[in-house]
C-alpha cells in the first residue's frame, strides 16, 4: 500500500473504508478525483481494480464491489466521465423524470467534445445553471430544459406525449418551457416545440405507442396531420381530423380480444351516432400497406383525391 494510503489511515479510517463511504453518496461509484483526495493512488487504484474492489465503468469513474449498477448509478457514470459542468439530458432526462420510457443509449449534455462508449453526448459551451438540477445526487436538466432539448429529436406527437406525462406528474410549466426556449434562440427544434405546445393545448396526450408513430410518419406530406389521442364525446381516439369529424383507431393485437372487441364496438357506435367516421388499422396494415392506409384516408376526407 502507498505512502499516500497509509498517511490516510492516520487520518482515522483505512483507505476502503472511505472509497466506501462516497460511493454510498454516489450510487457506488467513485471518480479518480474522489481517489486523489483520499491519498489513493492510481497505482493503488489499479491494485484494487485487480483484486475486484473495483470495477472500471467508463474512464476516471469506478463502480466499487461489484458491477450490477442500478439505472441510476449508470447514468450518474456518464456524467461523470463527460466532465465538470455535465448533466443528464435529452431521452435520458426524460426517463429520469418519468417523462418518458427507456430508448436505448444513455444521453448527457456536457461543455466538451467527449467520446464515452454507450453514452450519446451533446455539446453546450454554456449550460445555464437555471436549465440544471440535482436530484437523487445527480445532475440533470430540469423538465422545461428537457422538454426544449427533445424537440430536436423528437416528432411534434411524441413531443406532446412527453408534455402529456409532464402534466400527468404535476411537473410541466408550459412559461418555464416558453421562457428557457426564449434563451435558446436558434435551437432547430423550435417550431416542433411550438406545434406540440398548440395540440398539449387543445388536448392531445401525443403518440403512445411505436405503432402510432408509424401511422403519423406515414402520413407524409400529402395528408393532414391529425390530433393524437384526444378526447372525442368522452373517448380518447388515437387520432382525429377535427375539420373532416374522421376518427381514426390504430389497433394492435390486443384489439383482437372479445372484451376489447365489445368495447371497441360501443365506441365506434357512439361517435358513428354523432356523425363521425371511425375508421380502424391493424398494425400489420400500418406496417404493410401503407399507400393502401393513406388512399383509405384521404378518401374519407370531404373533397381529397384518392390517386
Amino acid at each position: 500500500m502507498g505512502s499516500k494510503d497509509h498517511a490516510t489511515r492516520n487520518r482515522g479510517s483505512s483507505p476502503d473504508k472511505r472509497i466506501a463511504d462516497i460511493a454510498a453518496r454516489q450510487h457506488g461509484l467513485v471518480r479518480i478525483q474522489d481517489l486523489r483526495a483520499i491519498g489513493v493512488s492510481a497505482a493503488a487504484a489499479s491494485r484494487r481494480r485487480a483484486r475486484g474492489l473495483l470495477h472500471r465503468v467508463h474512464r476516471g469513474v469506478d463502480a466499487v464491489g461489484h458491477v450490477a449498477l442500478s439505472r441510476e448509478a449508470r447514468w450518474l457514470a456518464a456524467v461523470f466521465a463527460a466532465g465538470k459542468g455535465a448533466a443528464l439530458s435529452h431521452l435520458a432526462a426524460a426517463e429520469f423524470w418519468r417523462l418518458r420510457g427507456a430508448r436505448g443509449s444513455i444521453t448527457v449534455v456536457a461543455p466538451r467534445r467527449v467520446r464515452i462508449e454507450g453514452v450519446r453526448v451533446y455539446r453546450c459551451n454554456h449550460l445555464d445553471p437555471r436549465d440544471v438540477t440535482i436530484r437523487n445526487g445527480i445532475p440533470v436538466t430540469t423538465v422545461a430544459r428537457t422538454i426544449v432539448d427533445l424537440a430536436e429529436v423528437l416528432t411534434v406527437s411524441q413531443l406532446t406525449n412527453v408534455m402529456y406525462e409532464a402534466e400527468h406528474w404535476n411537473l410541466l410549466d408550459l412559461d418555464a418551457v416558453r421562457a428557457t426556449a426564449e434563451r435558446l434562440l436558434g435551437r432547430h427544434g423550435i417550431a416542433v416545440l411550438e406545434e406540440a405546445i398548440d395540440a398539449h393545448l387543445k388536448g392531445s396526450a401525443g403518440t403512445k405507442s411505436d405503432k402510432e408513430d408509424e401511422f403519423h410518419a406515414l402520413l407524409g406530406d400529402r395528408v393532414p396531420k391529425p390530433i393524437a389521442n384526444v378526447k372525442v364525446l368522452g373517448h380518447e381516439v388515437d387520432a382525429f381530423w377535427p375539420e373532416f369529424r374522421l376518427v381514426v383507431e390504430v389497433d394492435g393485437p390486443g384489439h383482437e380480444r372479445p372484451r376489447a372487441r365489445r368495447r371497441d364496438r360501443s365506441r365506434d357506435r357512439d361517435l358513428r351516432d354523432a356523425g363521425y367516421v371511425v375508421l380502424r388499422f391493424t398494425d400489420v396494415e400500418i406496417e404493410q400497406r401503407p399507400g393502401t392506409v393513406r388512399a383509405t384516408l384521404r378518401s374519407a376526407m370531404n373533397g381529397m383525391p384518392t390517386g
